[in-house]
């Protein structure tokens, strides 16, 4: 990435439709899928969108970091505009503001829960559309994420997306992504440098037996061997209960049996 982010470029050309006839405008309930068409722009082109699209959703200038984070989430997301469809800028689900979607494979989840499937994603004609609509998208539904981003905040920013449900990965690899990226953009910040320094968040993985789920803890290292017992999980309050009556019960059979109080006979 280069540091002329917010310098004015020339812009893509209107995706023409697949098709001479006008599209039609999806329903509320039925898309209108439309054909995939790559679109592929320059960090340069999608950074000076990106930062048109905040200035015009926000009525705000964004900050420099703002624009490095929201240009370094484009490009994690769209392989540095390498694998970006219909000028979708943030591999956004659905349909756009038209109504129109295309139907890609992705991948969802990560590590031994990885799958791919195939998912309907936003569809834009213009690039200009595509930025507005993802901009307007983090400020409708993701405020958190877009105020970190504001602050130079790549931590704040990725958790705020993960815990509002924008991606399925894992947060801590997103994370150190957004960073790098960012930081490429502008390696003098001393925010992003201080990002940079900071530890990664942790996002355990869960464990999964007899129909439970734990947090990753030291059930993990049992679990990679083979070792986890798959019955069904008893509460820990449970059995400390069970375990409390049986002591006391024991107990009760010990005095019983005390020479001081057995019976003569």
């Amino acid at each position: 990435m280069s540091s002329a982010l917010t310098s004015v470029v020339a812009m893509p050309r209107e995706l023409a439709a697949p098709n001479p006839a006008p599209l039609a405008r999806a329903d509320a309930k039925r898309p209108v899928f439309v054909v995939p068409v790559k679109t592929e722009l320059t960090t340069e082109q999608a950074s000076s969108l990106l930062a048109g699209a905040y200035q015009k959703v926000t009525g705000e200038a964004p900050t420099p970091e703002c624009t490095a984070l929201l240009t370094a989430q484009w490009a994690h997301e769209t392989g540095s505009g390498s694998s970006m469809v219909n000028y979708n800028f943030g591999g956004i689900k659905g349909a756009g503001p038209d109504g129109h979607s295309v139907l890609c494979s992705t991948r969802e989840g990560w590590g031994a829960n990885e799958v791919r499937i195939k998912d309907g994603f936003r569809a834009y004609t213009t690039a200009e559309d595509g930025a507005l609509d993802y901009v307007a998208l983090l400020k409708r539904r993701y405020p958190e994420a877009l105020e970190a981003a504001k602050n130079g905040d790549p931590n704040g920013m990725v958790r705020a997306l993960k815990q509002g449900g924008y991606f399925t990965g894992n947060e801590a690899v997103y994370t150190r992504s957004v960073t790098r990226l960012a930081s490429e953009a502008l390696p003098d910040s001393p925010l992003l440098a201080a990002a940079r320094s900071a530890p990664p968040p942790l996002a355990p993985e869960l464990v999964t037996f007899g129909g439970a789920e734990f947090p990753g803890s030291d059930l993990r290292a049992s679990a990679l061997h083979g070792r986890v017992d798959t019955a069904p999980f008893v509460g820990a309050l449970a059995l400390a209960d069970e375990v409390s009556r049986a002591a006391l019960s024991l107990l009760s059979a010990n005095r019983e049996d005390h020479p001081s109080r057995r019976k003569e006979t």
